[in-house]
């Protein structure tokens, strides 16, 4: 499933976002987002940090496996049930330190056929126990300018559904991009989010990503801003799912979360994107900062 996506007025293509809590990093090398399957592996210091590692043959052998069975930190919702922010970290209903990887959808505007349960199904089998449903906002086809809302919606709630149905997570996202800063679109998102959170606050599978990439020119203040409108449409409904919050930069400057973090709600984590072509050293230095000062991060 292939992603194009902006930065610094530059398209990168993915094949594969990697989804998983992050601690403490482990400096290990990036997997390449450029290939056909976009395999990646998650490798884990003793406190149970994941971070992207290589992409060998060996590698794509583990990945072929059984990963709820080498991995007992690996989650599925059958087991793992609904789950929470605890001490930093992303965890199961009973309290255990989790781990979710997995792939993100393109638009589901332009590549509906790939919102299908059969398609999670393949997914699963690589190794992935979640999935990403992208929805963007701004562009043609998209939530707020000329899409279709109501089959958008459908695209989603139907997404969630097959990803219940291979037992896997799944992530409600609102893809703001090229209008840049998400208080252009707050009123419809609260709108959006107030209605998944409705449908879905009893299911256990379900991540709410209120704002995908706040870029060129949207501060901390504007994203703190936006959350604060945002958060209470879905605390209405669903008291205690997980919401992952966008940063500025295209999601690189997490750092800014950590120095001024957003106080008022608890099960929130903070999205950090790491491009492996471009993003070196300086990203993961910023990033294990950011779990070393307890700040829950989510790389989305």
């Amino acid at each position: 499933i292939k992603k194009s996506n902006t930065e610094n007025n530059k398209e990168n293509t993915q094949t594969v976002t990697d989804l998983h809590s992050t601690e403490k990093v482990k400096d290990t090398q990036s997997t390449d987002k450029s290939g056909d399957t976009g395999e990646t592996e998650n490798m884990q210091t003793s406190e149970n940090v994941q971070q992207t590692g290589g992409g060998d043959g060996q590698d794509n052998a583990q990945i072929a496996g059984k990963p709820e069975e080498t991995n007992s930190n690996f989650a599925v919702p059958s087991v793992n049930g609904k789950l929470h922010v605890k001490g930093g970290k992303l965890c199961d209903a009973k309290g255990n330190q989790v781990q979710l990887r997995g792939v993100s959808t393109h638009g589901i505007a332009w590549y509906p056929q790939y919102v299908s349960k059969e398609c999670f199904a393949s997914l699963k089998k690589w190794g992935a126990n979640v999935v990403r449903i992208s929805m963007y906002t701004y562009e043609n086809g998209g939530y707020c300018t000329d899409g279709d809302k109501d089959r958008l919606k459908k695209l989603v709630k139907d997404g969630v559904r097959y990803a219940a149905e291979n037992d896997m997570y799944a992530i409600i996202d609102w893809h703001v991009l090229n209008e840049r800063n998400p208080n252009t679109y707050s009123d419809q998102a609260k709108t959006f989010f107030a209605e998944m959170a409705k449908e879905f606050s009893g299911s256990n599978n379900v991540i709410y990503e209120i704002c995908n990439e706040p870029n060129n020119g949207a501060s901390w203040g504007d994203v703190k801003f936006y959350a604060s409108e945002v958060i209470p449409s879905i605390r209405d409904y669903d008291k205690d799912g997980v919401i992952l919050i966008g940063t500025p930069d295209w999601c690189q400057d997490i750092d800014q979360a950590v120095s001024d973090p957003i106080k008022e709600y608890d099960n929130i984590m903070y999205t950090f994107h790491f491009y492996a072509a471009t993003h070196k050293e300086d990203m993961r230095k910023k990033l294990k900062a950011a779990a070393e000062a307890g700040i829950p991060v989510f790389v989305s």
